[in-house]
């Protein structure tokens, strides 16, 4: 996804320029996030694209021909978990007027409980049953996961469920807000 655009998007309400969306008969969460998605997916091919030839350069072909096959749709589901969340981030900009805070929060919430720093199964016991009841591990672990030959598909009946949680959260703030 774009950086930093949950300041971008906090932007957007704070000047106000969110209420001409908010003016049409369609869902201003869904627009935003089929055009976000739209553009992330093509930015998604090229790296995967440019990132798959270098690492089977350096390090081999991928473990599993399933685990990358699994890899692709949750790939995408990763993204829209992530578009989505950050959508609902944004939305605090309602009430504060800026989100810059907020985007730094949920870029160490992704880092850490997503698993995108460290793996999530070197974290202590404790910690490792909270990332599973929060959506960050479906934006970075969940593909890493599948990616590296491990097949366990209800990560991507995982990452479908907090998809439609987090659209339903960001659509809340934004209703709210």
């Amino acid at each position: 996804t774009k950086p930093r655009m949950i300041e971008t998007i906090g932007w957007d309400i704070s000047s106000g320029a969110i209420v001409t969306e908010m003016l049409r008969p369609a869902s201003v969460v869904g627009l935003r996030l089929a055009a976000e998605l739209g553009e992330a997916v093509v930015r998604l091919v090229a790296s995967l694209a440019v990132g798959g030839v270098i690492v089977w350069l350096y390090v081999g072909p991928p473990p599993s021909a399933a685990g990358i096959a699994l890899f692709v749709p949750a790939s995408l589901l990763a993204v829209g978990c992530n578009l989505a969340a950050q959508h609902a981030f944004a939305g605090a900009a309602f009430w504060l007027r800026d989100a810059r805070s907020t985007w730094f929060l949920y870029q160490k919430l992704v880092f850490v409980l997503g698993g995108m720093l460290i793996p999530l199964e070197v974290l202590p016991s404790w910690l490792q049953t909270v990332t599973r009841v929060l959506p960050f591990r479906a934006m970075s672990y969940a593909p890493a996961r599948l990616a590296s030959g491990h097949l366990e598909p209800g990560l991507l009946v995982e990452q479908a469920a907090w998809l439609v949680v987090l659209s339903l959260v960001a659509n809340a703030v934004f209703t709210a807000g």
